[in-house]
């Protein structure tokens, strides 16, 4: 019987280290996906300046053809 009680108090500190690190976990989880949503902003963001540059160089490589 003591045996029994030592094993279930064992189980559920068990339990509740487990729901602990899980709670971690999420928090975590939570905590990088709002990282990846900043980075997602920060590529769109890079990758329209990009793009807005690379119409520039065309311009200017167009304008330059014209003149020669």
């Amino acid at each position: 019987m003591a045996d029994d009680v030592t094993r279930s108090s064992q189980m559920e500190a068990f339990a509740k280290r487990v729901a602990a690190e899980a709670n971690e976990l999420r928090s975590s989880i939570k905590a990088n996906a709002s990282e990846v949503e900043a980075v997602k902003t920060s590529v769109a963001a890079n990758a329209s300046s990009v793009g807005d540059t690379t119409v520039d160089l065309v311009k200017v490589f167009e304008a330059e053809l014209a003149d020669s």
